[in-house]
């Protein structure tokens, strides 16, 4: 908080010729009509003094406020006719006041005791005008800045910080924003990604070559050249020990083939096993790149979202009137940090928007070699 006295060094200095006949004329002018009282309290009273000087007199606001002060802080006395107050004046604002006050006071050019503190706007100070009842917010750039940030991190606010696409449906952002906003911020969890991408290709093995190693091998052959190659040579293999079997009548000799054919039939088997995890391992690699890469087409293709990657906030109708919320599985997510970081960039960019909620304006104030920014908010 700083102490401030406004334009005076000397705070007891005396009141010059000038001072006197103004602050005289003040007298004159409103005792006649208001009381003492409502000199020194009623804001409206007050603007009509500051107006009086600034509009009436063409007086600087800063010469204005010296004046409104060094009348105000004497009015007792000049009340009383005690002329003591022309040597030894009271003079300057006698409250504490912080940078901000003073810096809106000066862009509404009016006395910093008309305005009262109110809670903080997104950190920055805020204050009403007990003149008009307006609301203004107050910061340099760094609160600013700081304001933006607090304002990003409210609009995504979740319970237990979540990232879940269900619960930031619910977010102050999304109802701003809309739920199409997200599209660029969803994506899978990894854990589901590796869970449903195994399901996914273990079932797309299961679905295209059943589980018979002949039918496997057969189908996944089309796909793979190398174990083609195999497969044609212990097939080869399988059906000249056959044709020996079919032309032998040695039984030793018989068995013995048959051996061979089994052992073939091991290794048809064992090709078919590699080939069947090859292939699963492709698969799995194939689906987990969508629903990495393209989550929003994965997530049409399932049917979680529809066809034109709309996202659905709600569910079904109950009773032609009530709506329940959809809900998603907690493994569809929303880039929260990327969506946060964003945010704070559009919020920084249209400040006046986000900030000056009234009227959409931002106003910069220099004061004490400090930029500051001001917003109107009611």
């Amino acid at each position: 908080m700083l102490k401030l006295s406004l334009l005076t060094e000397d705070t007891n200095k005396s009141a010059n010729r000038f001072e006197q006949k103004i602050v005289k004329m003040l007298y004159d002018i409103f005792e006649y009509e208001y009381t003492i009282d409502q000199i020194y309290y009623e804001p409206d009273v007050g603007g009509k003094i500051m107006d009086y000087l600034k509009d009436e007199l063409v007086l600087p606001y800063e010469v204005a406020l010296e004046i409104y002060f060094l009348f105000n802080n004497n009015l007792s006395k000049i009340d009383k006719g005690d002329d003591s107050w022309i040597e030894n004046p009271v003079r300057g604002y006698q409250e504490e006041a912080s940078a901000e006050q003073m810096v809106l006071a000066k862009h509404l050019q009016i006395p910093p005791n008309f305005l009262t503190v109110e809670h903080t706007y997104y950190g920055m100070s805020q204050f009403g005008n007990e003149e008009d009842g307006k609301l203004y917010s107050v910061g340099d750039a760094d609160e600013v800045q700081e304001a933006v940030e607090i304002m990003a991190k409210d609009m995504l606010y979740t319970k237990n910080n979540s990232d879940a696409l269900t619960d930031i449906l619910h977010t102050e952002y999304t109802s701003i924003h809309g739920v199409d906003s997200l599209k660029n911020y969803i994506y899978i969890a990894d854990w589901a990604i590796e869970e449903i991408s195994r399901e996914d290709a273990n079932r797309e093995i299961e679905d295209w070559y059943g589980g018979d190693p002949v039918d496997i091998l057969n189908g996944i052959s089309e796909r793979r050249p190398d174990i083609e190659k195999e497969w044609e040579d212990l097939q080869g293999r399988r059906d000249d020990l056959e044709e020996l079997m079919m032309d032998s009548d040695n039984p030793n000799q018989t068995d013995l083939l048959q051996d061979k054919i089994d052992e073939i039939d091991e290794m048809i088997e064992e090709l078919a096993e590699r080939a069947t995890e090859d292939m699963t391992e492709e698969f799995f690699i194939k689906n987990a790149k969508w629903m990495k890469e393209d989550p929003l087409d994965w997530l049409a293709e399932f049917e979680y979202i529809n066809s034109d990657h709309e996202i659905d906030r709600w569910g079904d109708y109950y009773d032609g009137y009530n709506r329940k919320e959809k809900k998603y599985p907690d493994w569809i997510r929303v880039d929260v940090e990327g969506l946060y970081m964003d945010l704070k960039t559009r919020i920084n960019d249209y400040r006046n928007e986000e900030f000056a909620r009234y009227d959409g304006e931002e106003r910069i104030e220099d004061y004490n070699g400090e930029t500051y920014y001001i917003y109107r908010t009611e």
